[in-house]
């Protein structure tokens, strides 16, 4: 396997305006000896360096440090996407703009409820509700891309298909729902219940199908790909867990860890460079073949075997609630025992496979097949390859084309967009 981070969250200053209860960060105050612009730009080369696509810039609130357009700026010119993580209390139409010429390719921003009420009580400041909505339309009409961002919670998950409906009617390229993980202040949250959690999945799968010109992606979500599965949908939506695999988080500091909601410190970019870091961290490579080591039902879990496993439940959340990286992930509802005779029988053939069987033949690939798989964002690229493939095998073709690509995505998402898929967290 080829292991490159290809996505980084870096989050570049501790400060923020907000006092939200879920914040992973512990966010408020700017922290001491935060990477300076200089180690910055060469972090960014760095990443540039070792195959870096895409960027996320977050925080805190990555807006109160001053030096964002030119990191952003110095990003893009090596050729790596870079989004804002944001609460959009902050954005105007003159930083939109600054944002925009920065190269930004999108604005993740944050609406927890359309009560202004709820969503002001949540965030901590009154009329932050109002202001993250101005920071949408702002980004609209400066021609910035923006990504509407919810936190499934007990206050909020019935407003979910509503806030989806928002997003669509604002002009949101996509709307990105994240699933809790219980750290830093979210350790005081209560999560959803494991029925809850697959229910809102369930509505993911369904909203996507109502919205195929907007993207809707469920975040720290690995088992949509099994209900995907199930539903005898591809599971082109779901990117499994990528931590320390292609995936990691930068601190304030300097410090790498393997996600943000994973709090294992895997190395320090500051002492040993981040090139260094990820290659022989012990904590990120535990991560990159887990299914060799993970226990209890994820360990027997058809979904986690192979060299490229479709899922291998969060590891963040098996630590948080078992405290061990490698434990079951207990939120998982999902039983190995109970479905080995339907994975079997009952699911389509094409997309029960999560390893290609060594003895098959190669599938042959038309070049304009090839060309347009290379537009799918990597994060999800080998499993479209791998049901394209396991397609052609199932119905006697004898090459992946255009025409293939085409079906299986409208199969998944319903028709095409007019406009190619934003890079996406």
């Amino acid at each position: 396997m080829d292991y490159h981070p290809r996505i980084i969250s870096w989050n570049i200053t501790g400060a923020c305006n907000l006092r939200c209860p879920h914040c992973y960060l512990d966010a408020g105050h700017r922290w001491k000896d935060e990477l300076t612009t200089t180690e910055g730009l060469h972090l960014i080369d760095q990443m540039a360096e070792i195959g870096t696509e895409l960027l996320i810039l977050t925080g805190g609130e990555p807006l109160l440090r001053k030096d964002l357009p030119l990191l952003a700026h110095h990003a893009t010119s090596k050729g790596i996407n870079v989004v804002l993580g944001t609460t959009g209390t902050l954005v105007t139409h003159p930083v939109a703009r600054t944002l925009k010429d920065a190269g930004v390719a999108a604005a993740g921003i944050s609406i927890d409820s359309l009560d202004p009420v709820k969503h002001d009580a949540f965030r901590g400041l009154p009329g932050a509700w109002q202001r993250a909505v101005q920071g949408i339309q702002a980004c609209h009409e400066e021609g910035l891309e923006v990504l509407v961002h919810t936190t499934a919670l007990k206050m909020n998950q019935q407003e979910i298909p509503d806030i989806v409906r928002f997003a669509q009617n604002k002009g949101a390229r996509a709307f990105h729902l994240f699933f809790l993980v219980c750290t830093g202040r979210g350790e005081r949250l209560t999560d959803l219940s494991p029925q809850e959690y697959e229910d809102l999945l369930s509505l993911v799968l369904d909203t996507q199908e109502r919205y195929p010109d907007m993207m809707v992606r469920a975040r720290c979500a690995p088992y949509i790909g099994r209900l995907a599965i199930e539903r005898g949908v591809p599971p082109m939506g779901s990117a499994g867990c990528l931590a320390g695999a292609s995936y990691c988080r930068i601190t304030p500091t300097g410090d790498v860890t393997p996600c943000p909601y994973l709090p294992t410190k895997a190395g320090n970019v500051r002492q040993r460079g981040f090139q260094k870091v990820w290659a022989t961290s012990p904590a990120l490579m535990q991560l990159r073949t887990p299914h060799r080591q993970l226990g209890g039902k994820c360990g027997q879990c058809t979904f986690s075997q192979g060299d490229d496993p479709l899922c291998v439940g969060c590891r963040a959340r098996a630590f948080a609630l078992a405290g061990d990286v490698m434990a079951a992930d207990p939120w998982c509802r999902y039983q190995p025992s109970e479905a080995h005779g339907s994975h079997k029988e009952g699911w389509p053939a094409p997309l029960v496979a999560v390893q290609k069987p060594a003895e098959e033949a190669q599938v042959p690939w038309t070049k304009e097949a090839l060309d347009r798989v290379q537009q799918v964002p990597f994060f999800i690229r080998g499993r479209v390859k791998q049901a394209a493939e396991a397609y052609v095998r199932q119905h006697s073709l004898s090459q992946v084309t255009p025409e293939v690509l085409a079906h299986l995505r409208q199969r998944a998402y319903g028709p095409p967009s007019s406009a190619g898929d934003p890079p996406a967290r």
